[in-house]
């Protein structure tokens, strides 16, 4: 803590200090705001004249000055800046003072500063305790309370200067600042020290409060202009407010002992008028107060009230009733009510004044003016303390009381909330006035109640009414027999008159009569329940008095209804109430029964055909609820007959629906299953659902609809059993007939679509009935619940319309859940399961059911979440009712196994294909599909996979099962696997091949999309294998030891017929499949499961080596031999004994002889196949060392030896019938070139002859791609090789020996390409392809020319790596062809019109043609399928092309292009390639180009795939970046000509963002590169400086002392937005003239030729260079070098002599199409 200055640390300097200067000035300050009795007034005059807030301030501020020595330097500042005036300053020095005090608080009992500080904090907390802001008091007295828990005792000598503000502080307006008050008083002081303080203070207390209420205004409470006028009110009226609640607290807290110690003070201002003024204030809350203190006085302290009661009575009551203030009239009634039980005659000394009932009466006019809930209620024990003094001086004031009471309810102040309130008030006030209630006013509630509620709707809530008068009436019976016998006629008569007159009296015009009638009649039954229910009623004569009332009331209503049929709705409603409610009154009472059953004999059946629907509701409820309490089974029938036959004989179908509906819909005998069968009513209905298909009124439907509904769901038996269920079934056969017509398209009736609907709103409805899901589930219906579960996965077609479809699936959905949910099921439902199931597997197998295997799949998933959705051994059981057996699997499978596909043709040399079977996939072959082109093997194969991507498929190797069950199980899992890995290879042959015949689906069209589900299809069957694999050898790792040894056995394995039961029997099975039939194809399979397993397992080598001797000893055939070597490659590459087998082959084949190689028997038999199979199967294409140099050499030469022999074969096989061999040999030689390629060279002749040889063949494709890949490793090898090594030199000079003529074959291939532009490429053409791509890189251009034309169409090939290579042929063209054409423009004249540059025919026509068709506007719209993602790649290189022109042209050259492109390419190319960038869209954001550098774009890492979302955006800017380099201005008129605001907005934005800082950067690094710098600035003349922050450029020339400066400023948006040239003359130091014309030819370059900054400078200092030397400017273009051919003025007018550039005149007079000068006008001979 800092010390204040001169300040001593020891207590006795302290003291010293204190006792001095200092303590006379704490004294004067400690005494300035305290106040005894004796001098109050005096205090308060002085009080008065200092009460502003600035006088306050500033004697705060003295006070400060004054104690700067006493208190420590730190609360000194904190004090100072608590006497500011501003609010923020207050509380953050209030903020400061917490903090202050919290450090003393953890300093324990030192409260060394505090003491000394007190009685400064004491001025203070008298001004900041009433400050206008909550937040400054709430924080001063959250310090008192630290301050006074610090001090406790040490605060009295200051206690008596703050004891008024701190109690008024009580009972401030903001509770945290009244509760923290409180909690600092009982911090301060012990519970029983508390009384005394207030006795201590009281008198300080009184004369605060009197001051504030006598003395002070708003204005003089606050003092401060700086505050508004309603803030002032604010606070005086919370001070006010504050010193009432102080003095009422005072007097609660202290005795009439303590109190009188000060009771000249508290008669000083109980007998000042002004005091009691504020009974009538403006301010509630100082009003509020008042009544408090009313309040209190009456009850602590009456004597007060007493000797001032006669000036208090009429000042108090005389206010009281017109406050208007609704939320203070709690306090107001608990005052007023206290003080009249007090002093009952103040109500007579008041009236003496001015009469006070009058004001009662006022105040119930205006309905308490909205405090009903407390005034009401009030109301009562107010008038039981009236005096009767008072009321006998108003005769009439009950009458007037209740006038005015009834008044309060128009007032608008009682609504439902609190109506309530009123009644019972009326209600219990009236109670204790029987005379005047009976007559008057208690009927006039019953009349208000039962049909006076018209104009009082709002007002009341009925069944608070109805219990209020119930009640009462009851409590009349019971006590006075005449009272209520009086009151129960009345309203007798009164409700026999309504009915009588079939309405209520006084409907104004307005109102619904019926709906009044109804209510009346519902206020009724209401009434008469209540009082017949009520247990109140002691006496059975009492009882037979509500009884006779009730049945008055029936037979005058029954009366009426016999009258005639057209009678009110309310009145047949009030007849069935009565009837329903009080049936037992009615059956008790003879005559009333007769009289019900003649009605029921007579009138009755005429009354239910003529009257309205509701009305015969009404009756039918009469009817049932008379034979429900009918005994005689034959009486009950007897009339249930006599209704239905008159019903029948009704003509109009419309009544008769709905009055039958009505009356079975309303049949009820509880539990009594009474059967009420009729044959007519059984023959009607049956009719009815007949009817159902015909055409029909959306009415009568809807009412047939629901009146068969009632009859099927009757809790009686309605119907017979045998006619139920042929409705049911009628209803059912229309749900299963539409089920067939819509999937299976079966034209079996005409289906009307009102029909399908009729039947499902009817099951709709039937399903939410418990009772009737128990029956459906046990009769043979159940199908009808699996037709219903078809119908959720309806999808909208042709045939209907989307909303009958919609209607159609939201119907069955509910009646779906209604069954899962509903009790009957919920322990039934395998049985339910079992059904779906049944009809999945039904329709699944049904090839002419039109569902998808995805839709399939769904129908197993939703029966699943809805039925066992966490029960995974249920699940396991639903899906393996699906899994098929081996006998189904192979049935399905067997005709696509016949149909061999060739696999690949250009297969790596690991490939298990030996042979290359033609494909025999043709139309000929005839396979059924369904509507999907799918066949049932497909379709199979495709649900099972959704099935498993969806539960993974470890569901069927858990273990949730039996053993013999999950044996069975295993079994199907594993053929299910390995069937699919079947289909796995399948997919592939037609993928690979891309073959549009007739496979697995039927792929005739050629449709990519099913292409891409089954290659989705492939991906989810090889991780369903992974994770099949992975989860089995977790639990049981492979034994490969045990395989091996069965595998050893192999005439044992192929034999046995073991079931399927793990892993290892999985592989077996499929090795005796690859050693059967389709070998070759389950070879594949084979290759694909143990590859997966050694991965899997991770085989080890010694394990592999195992295997490899397995296949050296196997018998089995060589496609499994090949399978097997091609799994265990990976792990034997290092394996000496791999090696050794390698050796061991090459050492066979090289005593082999050509009769053994070239012979067409490929069988296991033919040695040299298969022994050369097996080598190129063991290595990989980059292994140089899979066999010895010298045995590999040996190779070599016995390959030479075969060809040479090949003449000597008897019987030869023809190239063709050996293609295989030839393509085999390729593929072994490929291998053996880089071993042998430092060997003695004469074998690389024989090899390029081999090439050449197998490139004429035209039979094979395949042995084509082999020697395309064997010539490619020559040039390769060629490449690398070291010139001085003549060994790969005379590889070099073969190949240059051969080249031609390969060339001349490899060109051929490539245009024949061209062809295919349109087709979707197979994977096998498409990597014959990848290395045709890559030979022709190197094609020479003399090759290429002559059909340049046709190389624009190979840009559109679908294949990526022809079309980059295309793009790189015809860059070589066109660098070539604008060379040339450059060099002839430089020859040709000037004038010479005769020339004429233009792109490519077949360019042009390219990009032409782009824009007439829909695969550019396909990509943009998300069709990105193979064929328009390659023609749009192929278009962007085609726009690569137009750029590249511009790559290497000239000026001149330049301009013949840009006039060429502006015709129209221009126009149709930004606005796509904008589009593609994502900126004309206003949904997606624009493409981000921050990632990505668009200044180069090196097509040959084009991703295809990738290239929607990010090749074609990147390549967009990349050519439009480009574009911005080569031909602004022509981008610059584009845009600027652009009429969409929005695409306008957008190119200027994104081209500012991204595009123009590059091409400012580059502009700016190219004058800054040290030889540009050095040609501008060589003579000194010229001067450069970069101004980098306004991306602008200055070049001054300076001669002598003139110089003249040149600004070149680009705009953020450059060079979308013009440049800015600016050129200003200095002489010395004197600024000259802007020389506008001398910046022209600079802008000219700049933005109309699209020339660099660099070019401009350059003809700037030229320019400036030979003005200075005599040159003048060309008028036409303000420049001394020529814009056009750099030349100077050499042509003279004959007549002005002014020199003219020759082409600028040419120019001039083309334009003007006149041949005179530009500025003379006169004839220019030229």
């Amino acid at each position: 803590m800092v010390k204040a200055k001169n300040q001593s640390s020891s207590k006795s300097s302290s003291k010293q200090a204190k006792s001095g200067r200092g303590a006379e000035k704490a004294a004067k300050v400690a005494t300035s705001g305290k106040k005894t009795s004796a001098n109050s007034s005096e205090e308060s005059t002085k009080n008065k004249n200092r009460g502003t807030e600035a006088n306050a301030s500033s004697e705060l501020g003295e006070s400060l000055v004054n104690f700067t020595g006493v208190i420590d330097a730190d609360l000194s500042f904190i004090m100072k800046k608590l006497a500011k005036r501003d609010t923020t300053t207050k509380l953050k020095a209030l903020e400061e003072l917490e903090g202050y005090l919290h450090a003393k608080e953890a300093e324990g009992n030192n409260v060394t500063g505090l003491e000394d500080a007190v009685e400064v904090w004491a001025n203070f907390y008298v001004r900041l305790a009433i400050d206008s802001d909550h937040r400054v008091r709430l924080a001063t007295n959250t310090c008192h309370l630290l301050i006074v828990s610090k001090l406790k005792k040490r605060l009295a000598p200051n206690l008596k200067e703050i004891i008024g503000v701190w109690v008024t502080s009580f009972f401030d307006q903001n509770k945290d600042v009244a509760r923290v008050a409180m909690e600092s008083f009982q911090a301060a002081f012990s519970v029983e020290k508390r009384n005394e303080v207030l006795l201590f203070g009281q008198a300080e207390i009184l004369n605060y409060v009197s001051e504030v209420i006598f003395q002070k205004t708003p204005e003089t409470l606050n003092g401060s202009k700086y505050i508004s006028q309603e803030e002032m009110e604010q606070k005086y009226a919370r001070v006010v407010s504050s010193s009432y609640y102080a003095i009422a607290y005072l007097i609660e807290q202290l005795g009439e002992i303590e109190l009188s110690k000060a009771i000249e003070l508290y008669d000083n201002l109980f007998d000042n008028p002004k005091f009691w003024e504020n009974l009538s204030n403006q301010n509630p809350l100082i009003r509020k107060s008042c009544y408090n203190l009313i309040k209190t006085l009456s009850t602590k302290w009456p004597k007060k009230i007493e000797e001032r009661l006669e000036s208090l009575s009429y000042v108090y009551l005389s206010n009281i009733f017109n406050d208007k203030d609704a939320r203070i009239h709690g306090d107001l009634w608990d005052s007023l009510l206290m003080f009249t039980r007090s002093f009952p005659q103040s109500w007579v000394i008041a009236s003496k004044e001015k009469p006070m009932l009058p004001e009662l009466y006022h105040f119930l006019e205006f309905g308490a003016f909205g405090s009903v809930n407390v005034s009401y209620p009030s109301l009562l024990p107010l008038i039981s303390q009236l005096p009767p003094e008072l009321l006998s001086t108003d005769r009439e004031f009950y009458s007037k009381f209740f006038t005015n009471f009834w008044k309060g309810l128009t007032s608008g102040t009682i609504d439902r909330s609190n109506s309530a309130s009123f009644f019972k008030a009326k209600s219990e006030n009236e109670r204790d006035i029987q005379t005047y209630l009976i007559d008057k006013e208690f009927f006039r509630l019953v009349e208000l109640y039962l049909v006076g509620f018209q104009g009082a709707e709002n007002k009341f809530q009925a069944r608070n009414m109805c219990n209020a008068l119930s009640t009462h009436i009851i409590s009349l019976l019971t006590k006075s027999k005449d009272a209520s016998d009086l009151l129960l006629e009345r309203t007798r008569n009164l409700v026999i008159q309504t009915i009588n007159n079939d309405a209520l009296p006084e409907i104004s015009s307005n109102r619904n009569a019926e709906a009044d009638y109804k209510e009346f009649s519902q206020r009724l039954i209401d009434l008469l329940g209540s009082l017949s229910a009520s247990t109140k009623i002691e006496t059975r004569e009492d009882r037979e008095t509500i009884n006779r009332l009730i049945t008055n009331i029936f037979l005058t209503a029954l009366a009426k209804c016999e009258q005639s049929w057209s009678q009110s709705e309310g009145l047949y409603f009030l007849l069935a109430t009565l009837t329903r409610d009080f049936i037992d009154i009615i059956f008790s009472d003879i005559a009333t029964l007769k009289a019900l059953e003649n009605f029921l004999d007579g009138k009755f059946h005429e009354n239910i055909i003529l009257v309205p629907l509701p009305s015969a509701n009404y009756l039918i409820d009469i009817f049932w609820t008379f034979l429900t309490h009918k005994k005689d089974s034959h009486e009950i029938q007897h009339y249930w007959n006599a209704l239905i036959s008159t019903v029948l004989k009704t003509e109009d179908m419309d009544s008769k629906l709905k009055i039958l509906s009505c009356s079975i819909s309303n049949r009820s005998f509880g539990n009594d299953p009474r059967q009420l069968f009729n044959e007519e009513l059984d023959v009607f209905l049956l009719s009815l659902t007949n009817t159902l298909n015909e055409q029909l009124e959306e009415d009568i439907r809807e009412q047939i609809e629901n009146l068969l509904y009632v009859a099927l769901v009757s809790t009686g038996y309605i119907l017979k059993p045998e006619s139920r269920m042929n409705i049911l079934n009628k209803l059912a056969d229309i749900i299963s007939k539409f089920i067939q017509h819509y999937f299976a398209s079966e034209n079996i009736f005409n289906i009307r679509k009102e029909s399908i609907l009729s039947s499902l709103r009817i099951f709709d409805k039937l399903s939410a009935n418990s009772e009737f899901l128990g029956f459906l589930l046990n009769s043979n219906l159940t199908s009808v619940i699996g037709n219903i579960y078809e119908l959720i996965f309806l999808k909208t077609n042709g045939g209907l319309g989307e909303d009958t479809i919609n209607t159609l699936i939201e119907a069955s959905k509910r009646i779906w859940q209604e069954i899962v949910q509903n009790r009957e099921v919920i322990g039934r439902k395998d049985s339910l399961a079992g059904i779906i199931v049944q009809k999945i597997k039904s329709t699944l197998f049904d090839i002419h059911y039109s569902v998808s295997p995805t839709d399939f799949a769904q129908r197993v998933i939703k029966i699943i979440q809805d039925l066992y959705e966490n029960d995974r051994a249920k699940i396991q059981e639903i899906l393996a009712q699906f899994l098929l057996d081996d006998k189904q699997w192979r049935e399905f499978s067997e005709p696509f196994l016949s149909l061999m596909l060739e696999s690949s043709l250009f297969s790596e040399p690991q490939s298990i294909t030996t042979t290359p079977e033609a494909s025999q996939a043709g139309l000929s072959h005839s396979f059924t599909y369904d509507s999907y082109g799918l066949s049932i093997y497909a379709r199979q194969g495709l649900f099972l996979v959704e099935l498993i991507n969806k539960y993974g498929i470890e569901i069927f190797h858990k273990k949730n099962c039996e053993d013999d069950e999950e044996d069975e199980l295993t079994i199907k899992i594993n053929i299910l696997l390995l069937e699919l890995l079947s289909f796995y290879i399948l997919c592939a042959n037609v993928i690979s091949a891309h073959n549009t015949g007739r496979h697995i689906w039927d792929a005739t069209s050629g449709e990519e999309r099913k292409f891409q589900i089954f290659k989705t299809l492939q991906v989810d069957i090889l991780s369903a294998l992974k994770r099949y694999l992975s989860t089995s050898l977790s639990e049981t790792p492979f034994n490969f030891k045990e395989c091996l040894s069965r595998l050893g056995h192999t005439t044992d394995f192929l034999e046995e017929d073991d079931e399927i039961i793990d892993l290892q029997s999985l592989l077996i099975e499929t090795i005796k499949r690859a050693h059967g039939d389709h070998s070759r194809h389950w070879s594949r399979v084979l290759e694909l499961l143990i590859s997966n397993v050694f991965s899997i397992a991770n085989l080890s080598t010694p394990m592999a080596e195992k295997f490899l001797e397995f296949v050296k000893t196997s018998s089995l055939n060589l496609e499994i031999n090949l399978a097997l070597i091609s799994s265990l490659r990976p792990y034997l590459e290092l394996s000496a004994k791999y090696k050794a087998f390698q050796n061991n082959l090459a050492g066979k084949l090289c005593n082999l002889d050509a009769k053994d190689i070239f012979i067409k028997d490929n069988s296991l038999k033919n040695n040299g196949w298969t022994y050369m199979s097996l080598l190129v199967t063991t290595a990989s294409k980059d292994d140089q060392f899979f066999l010895q140099q010298a045995r590999a050499r040996n190779l070599l030469q016995r390959i030479q030896t075969w060809y040479a022999e090949l003449k000597d074969v008897p019987e030869p096989a023809s190239y063709t019938e050996l293609v295989h061999v030839h393509t085999q040999v390729a593929r072994l030689l490929n291998l053996l070139v880089p071993i042998t390629q430092d060997l003695y060279a004469s074998h690389w002749n024989f090899i390029l002859q081999r090439i050449q040889t197998w490139l004429q063949l035209e039979s094979s494709l395949a042995l084509r791609y082999e020697a395309i890949q064997l010539y490619n490793r020559l040039e390769n090898l060629s490449a690398s090789s070291v010139p001085s090594d003549e060994l790969e030199n005379e590889l070099s000079l073969k190949l240059e020996e051969y080249q031609p003529q390969i060339y001349e074959l490899l060109a051929n291939f490539f245009f024949e390409v061209s062809t295919h532009k349109n087709e979707i490429l197979s994977d096998s053409y498409s990597t014959y392809l990848d290395a045709l791509s890559i030979t022709c890189q190197s094609l020479s251009l003399s090759l290429l020319t002559p059909k340049a034309s046709q190389l624009y169409e190979i840009l559109l090939v679908p294949h990526v790596g022809i079309q980059t290579c295309t793009y790189s042929l015809l860059r070589k063209m066109t660098k070539e062809k604008v060379v040339i054409l450059s060099e002839e423009l430089e020859i040709i004249s000037s004038s010479d019109n005769t020339f004429s540059a233009k792109f490519d025919e077949g360019l042009s026509t390219l990009i032409a043609e782009a824009h007439q068709k829909d695969y550019l506007k396909a990509v943009i719209n998300g069709d990105h399928n193979i064929l328009s993602l390659h023609h749009t790649f192929g278009y962007f290189l085609a726009w690569k092309l137009i750029l590249d022109h511009f790559d290497f042209t000239t000026q001149k050259l330049k301009s013949h292009y840009l006039d060429h492109l502006r015709n129209k390419m221009l126009d149709d190319f930004l606005p796509y390639a904008f589009q593609t960038m994502g900126l004309i869209s206003t949904v997606t954001k624009p493409f981000d180009l921050n990632k990505w550098d668009f200044t180069e774009f090196f097509v040959e890492a084009f991703e295809i795939e990738l290239g929607p979302e990010i090749g074609f955006p990147v390549l967009s800017a990349h050519l439009y970046y480009r574009a911005l380099r080569h031909f602004p201005s022509a981008i610059r008129g584009w845009w600027a000509e652009c009429k969409k605001r929005h695409l306008y907005v957008a190119v200027d934005n994104y081209t500012e963002k991204y595009f123009s800082p590059v091409i400012i950067q580059q502009q700016i690094d190219q004058i800054q590169r040290e030889d540009v710098k050095a040609q501008l600035q060589e003579d000194d003349k010229m001067l450069i400086r970069i101004a980098r922050a306004t991306n602008e450029v200055i070049a001054e020339f300076r001669i002598d002392e003139y110089a003249m400066e040149l600004s070149l400023r680009m705009p953020n948006s450059f060079p979308l937005r013009q440049i800015e040239a600016h050129t200003v003359e200095h002489l010395g130091k004197t600024e000259v003239k802007d020389l506008k014309k001398a910046q022209l030819p600079i802008q000219a370059v700049i933005n109309t030729q699209d020339g660099s900054l660099e070019v401009a400078l350059n003809l700037y200092k030229k320019n400036m260079s030979l003005h200075f030397e005599g040159y003048e400017d060309c008028p036409i273009c303000y420049s001394v070098i020529s814009l056009d051919d750099r030349s100077l003025p050499t042509k003279p007018c004959p007549t002005c002599k002014y020199r003219f550039h020759k082409l600028c005149l040419y120019k001039w007079f083309r334009s003007s199409n006149d041949v005179t000068c530009p500025l003379c006008r006169q004839f220019f001979n030229m």
